[in-house]
């Protein structure tokens, strides 16, 4: 368990570092929307936070390995994190059930004839008789901002076709921006900070975590 979470903590403060250097302080650079045409539009979901929500319609993004929440909040962003190893157990200590593979088999013979909802229901077989266990939380990245939580033309986007999380609003006559992804070839979350001014992005980053870590080893070290 102690590799595991040692390599949980490098991944995660490796993101710390690529969220620190992917700064830039002005819209000169390309448009992430120029890289690829098509109707945006279109494959967007856009949306307030209702007051004390935030965690509830938090944006999701992920890549089948490592995920994250995307909170969206304006002098504080937090990323809740997930890692697909860190989960609260398995099977019993008979894992092995002839019923998951009649299951598994039974699927696929649906799945073949195309009748999608017999598959769906078949498919359930394959979790066998055993207790399965759940995913939990592996931690929370926060970046806390200096201009305050007063923004002014707030918006959330999760833009289902890029799968990225836009997140954009204006404080004391600056827009920013942060545009959030997580790449599958290269197993990494990004998140790029942007402002319409020279100089204004600044914050401090923490790594926290929850309460299923203690009793672990794990520690949170500063780089």
């Amino acid at each position: 368990m102690n590799t595991k979470l040692n390599e949980f903590h490098s991944a995660l403060l490796s993101l710390i570092g690529i969220a620190t250097i992917l700064c830039s302080s002005s819209a000169n650079g390309a448009d992430v929307s120029s890289l690829k045409q098509g109707n945006w539009d279109e494959m967007k979901l856009a949306w307030t936070t209702p007051a004390g929500q935030e965690g509830a319609l938090g944006i999701p993004i992920g890549n089948g390995h490592i995920g994250a929440r995307v909170i969206g909040g304006v002098s504080e962003e937090v990323l809740q994190l997930n890692d697909k190893w860190f989960w609260s157990g398995g099977p019993g200590l008979t894992p092995t059930d002839p019923a998951r593979r009649v299951a598994m088999e039974e699927t696929r013979k649906r799945l073949t004839a195309n009748d999608i909802p017999s598959a769906d229901v078949a498919a359930r077989g394959m979790w066998g008789s055993d207790e399965m266990g759940t995913y939990l939380p592996l931690g929370n990245l926060t970046l806390s901002f200096p201009h305050g939580d007063q923004g002014a033309e707030y918006s959330r986007v999760l833009d289902l076709d890029r799968a990225l999380s836009v997140v954009k609003y204006s404080a004391d006559g600056v827009q920013y921006t942060r545009e959030t992804f997580a790449s599958f070839p290269d197993d990494v979350m990004v998140m790029r900070l942007t402002s319409s001014a020279a100089g204004k992005i600044s914050f401090t980053a923490k790594l926290t975590y929850p309460a299923q870590m203690e009793g672990h080893g794990a520690s949170v070290t500063g780089v």
